[in-house]
């Protein structure tokens, strides 16, 4: 089992899910940290890998996905 760790800072949504995918093929466990309350993170993944967010997303994050299995740590959504 293989474990990659992604730091998103400073990347746009679509930089990011790109990049994301990628590890998503190359590692069963993915760790994304810096998300900055990004929408659309993780929107439809596929395969067989664990991801973990540390830190808060936007809204649909993890939206339209096949096999993976996602947790976060971290606030989801819109919040005030």
């Amino acid at each position: 089992m293989t474990e990659r760790k992604v730091d998103i800072s400073g990347m746009t949504p679509t930089q990011a899910n790109r990049l994301i995918r990628e590890e998503c093929w190359k590692s069963d466990r993915i760790t994304i940290v810096n998300p900055q309350s990004m929408n659309f993170l993780a929107a439809g993944l596929t395969g067989d890998a664990d991801v973990k967010v540390v830190g808060d997303l936007g809204y649909y994050a993890g939206s339209m996905i096949h096999g993976v299995r996602m947790t976060v740590e971290g606030r989801c959504g819109w919040y005030p």
